[in-house]
């Protein structure tokens, strides 16, 4: 299934980050989830979550920042580990699709290897399946000797 198809059908109805099943889950906070992105731009993207439905960056607590910046300086040296380039995007505010912006949840997406400016047809990749996922986010975990 392409990623806009995703869209279109599962946005009509709920929030794809307000009820992530712990199959899914790389590593609980106490107030974000780091998870791997079921349309990856590339292999090893992941993504970090707040817990509670925000659009802005501007609604977290101080005591969300705090543990928003230990969770991002955490996963971007991890992922600097194995990977050459890291790069980290932030997505905010309401999804209008106009640049690139998909889910009205306010994420992070830390996306190791790729050059920003190639993600022109994000619109074109492939989502995974539950089963996928699920499979995807049980390697990624023993890459990084998680449980």
């Amino acid at each position: 299934m392409k990623y806009d198809d995703y869209l279109l059908r599962v946005l009509k109805h709920e929030c794809p980050f307000c009820d992530i099943k712990n199959e899914y889950v790389v590593e609980k906070w106490k107030h974000f989830t780091v998870l791997l992105a079921r349309a990856p731009y590339i292999k090893d993207h992941i993504l970090i979550v707040p817990n509670r439905h925000l659009v802005r960056l501007s609604e977290i607590t101080p005591k969300e920042r705090w543990d928003l910046i230990l969770v991002i300086e955490k996963w971007m040296r991890k992922m600097e580990t194995i990977h050459s380039e890291v790069n980290l995007l932030l997505r905010d505010g309401v999804a209008k699709w106009k640049v690139g912006k998909s889910i009205d949840h306010l994420h992070f997406h830390i996306v190791p290897d790729i050059p920003i400016y190639s993600t022109n047809s994000w619109w074109n990749r492939e989502i995974y399946t539950d089963y996928q996922l699920e499979k995807e986010t049980t390697a990624f975990k023993a890459k990084f000797k998680l449980k």
